[in-house]
């Protein structure tokens, strides 16, 4: 549950719901408001920073309800009627989209400058389609503290904790739990997408466009197509739009 102060700065304005998910900087709440009724997401970050503009960074960027939450207020409010939390159980195909998805916003995030990002699953929403909205822009944005090397390890922790819910897969000495890890992603995950992730978690992949080829390998492993001519007419999709095309099992083509 949300600290005592949390809920004591929140109840004039908001009642909380449920608790969406907790990250190294900041709280997401499922919040009724006390002005309205409507339900909404509201994003406490624990640390408020002021961000440069990021209104037109990324299309899968999600932004607060008011402009003026961009700034240095720690509080972010999110339209519950359009969007929905992530389930509690994930596919490794539906992790996989998630994960090529953050790697489309991370590069774009990396070419403005920013980086040192808290990425959590915590963050994600969904709307209406099924489509994955990041909610990334929580005050805690640590530019020029963090480098991009760090958001390259947190794809392996939030690939991780999407598979698994382990959240601090680490020993009390602060290296990573192996054996845990182990124990906990091996029933989850195909043996290519856990080496994948030992990959970036050892930090033996450290490039974004080559952790987008591999996981684009991947969803092609698991593409159910009507034929081959029509595989390869959805991977041409994927590459060239970078949107996340794949097949359901009733070999119907989502987006």
């Amino acid at each position: 549950c949300p600290s005592s102060p949390l809920q004591e700065i929140l109840k004039n304005q908001y009642q909380i719901q449920d608790t969406v998910g907790e990250s190294n900087t900041c709280w997401m709440l499922k919040c009724r408001s006390l002005q309205n009724g409507s339900n909404v997401f509201v994003q406490y970050a624990k640390e408020p920073m002021k961000l440069k503009e990021l209104g037109s960074l990324h299309p899968y960027l999600l932004l607060p309800n008011n402009k003026e939450e961009l700034q240095s207020r720690p509080l972010r409010v999110y339209s519950a009627q359009s969007f929905r939390q992530l389930p509690t159980t994930m596919t490794e195909l539906f992790a996989i989209q998630l994960a090529m998805q953050l790697v489309d916003l991370l590069e774009s995030f990396h070419a403005a400058g920013i980086t040192g990002l808290d990425i959590a699953p915590c963050h994600v929403l969904l709307n209406d389609n099924g489509l994955a909205r990041f909610a990334m822009i929580p005050a805690a944005c640590y530019s020029g503290i963090a480098d991009d090397k760090a958001d390259i390890f947190s794809i392996g922790i939030f690939l991780l904790e999407l598979l698994t819910g382990l959240k601090r897969p680490y020993t009390p000495l602060g290296g990573l739990d192996e054996e845990k890890i182990q124990q906990q992603l091996r029933p989850k995950a195909s043996a290519p997408l856990c080496d994948l992730i030992w990959l970036i978690l050892r930090c033996q992949l450290q490039e974004l466009d080559k952790i987008e080829s591999r996981l684009r390998e991947l969803l092609a492993g698991m593409l159910t197509p009507y034929g081959e001519s029509n595989k390869m007419l959805k991977l041409q999709i994927i590459k060239g739009s970078k949107s996340i095309v794949y097949l359901t099992d009733e070999q119907q083509p989502c987006q």
